[in-house]
């Protein structure tokens, strides 16, 4: 097993292994069974083979014993969808609290995202020749809607602030409800990109329609001391990737395009390519597929934006872009988009060179 996959399984069983331990702590003196992650287990296995390889592959992992193939499936199959559940979203709320994630049943949890939820929507291309829609946009500011760039960039051509066109034929839209049960839609039309950032897979959109009691979701503009291991989630339209694993992702998702729930927690940091650069990333481990691109992640318990979400890799990490990060571009902060703090950019940023390159017509804003 090589060294990625072996770090990735021994997440995945150390994180299921805490659920479990935490789960036994609660149920001291109370009625809660010991055999509830077993059970879990067990409903998710297709056979009694598969029951007994997953929780042969627990022991192993606990023990520090070596992995076979087998071993490896039983987490991606069971185990993996069982840490990192994908839970529905109905009327701008939900009713599935995962046994490993109680905390998503407290009150006041329960409060924070359901405050995020109605300013979360899905990037609608309806006149796309092959895809109904590109990604995950959420309110960040006044008529203001942040996604990826490479979300942007199906319906619109340029790069930077000025420019900016739709491209002939296409337009777009944002669709606040296409929750898993049918109901009206609530859609906001795209009246123009205001940004497609040149380093970071960012963009930002101008929307217009009925935006009432829907708050703008506010970008946290430092990095938190606990950043690792903190609770995190994504409210998103998870798409099947053909080229994936289908079965394990009907699994783990069950249905798609849908408007979804999805926790997780922050692993750090790392580096990726995107766009010709080598960027340092936010890294999570939430359950993502390709229409989660422009989701928000979430700090579960303040409801601040830690993250952009842009990118993902089977058993090593989903990466975002960091809140912080796009917090020191004086251009982001000007077109009016929402900070826990009002950032204090003084310097230009490291990216200020991409910038640049836009154009030699106008003058750097730090000069």
């Amino acid at each position: 097993m090589d060294d990625r996959t072996s770090s990735w399984a021994q997440r995945v069983g150390r994180g299921f292994r805490q659920a479990q331990d935490q789960r036994l702590l609660e149920s001291i003196g109370g009625t809660v069974s010991s055999a509830v992650p077993e059970a879990a287990l067990r409903k998710r296995a297709r056979s009694d083979d598969e029951f007994e390889t997953a929780l042969e592959t627990i022991e192993r992992l606990d023990r520090g014993a070596e992995l076979e193939r087998r071993h490896v499936a039983a987490l991606e199959a069971i185990v993996e969808p069982e840490n990192r559940p994908v839970i529905d979203i109905v009327d701008d709320t939900y009713t599935d609290v995962p046994w490993n994630w109680p905390m998503l049943g407290e009150s006041d949890v329960r409060a924070v995202v359901e405050r995020v939820i109605p300013s979360i929507g899905r990037v609608e291309l309806p006149n796309h020749p092959s895809i109904p829609y590109g990604g995950t946009a959420f309110l960040v500011g006044d008529g203001l809607m942040m996604t990826n760039r490479h979300v942007a960039e199906l319906f619109t051509n340029g790069l930077g602030t000025d420019g900016l066109t739709f491209k002939p034929g296409r337009a777009s839209a944002v669709d606040l409800k296409q929750e898993v049960l049918p109901g009206p839609s609530v859609v906001l039309k795209v009246e123009a990109v205001r940004m497609i950032h040149p380093y970071w897979d960012c963009s930002i959109l101008q929307v217009s329609g009925d935006l009432t009691q829907r708050t703008p979701l506010k970008l946290l503009e430092h990095q938190p001391s606990d950043l690792k291991g903190k609770p995190v989630i994504i409210v998103g339209y998870p798409a099947l990737d053909p080229r994936g694993d289908v079965s394990l992702q009907q699994r783990i998702f069950r249905v798609f395009q849908k408007k979804r729930l999805q926790p997780g927690t922050i692993l750090g940091y790392d580096r990726i390519d995107s766009y010709g650069e080598e960027v340092e990333a936010l890294t999570h481990d939430i359950s993502t597929l390709g229409g989660n691109s422009g989701s928000a992640v979430i700090d579960l318990y303040s409801g601040d934006v830690v993250g952009l979400h842009f990118a993902g890799m089977q058993r090593i990490a989903n990466y975002a872009v960091p809140a912080w990060e796009l917090a020191l571009d004086g251009r982001i902060v000007d077109t009016g988009v929402s900070f826990v703090a009002r950032p204090q950019a003084t310097n230009p940023p490291p990216w200020e060179h991409k910038w640049e390159e836009l154009t030699t017509a106008r003058p750097s804003r730090f000069r």
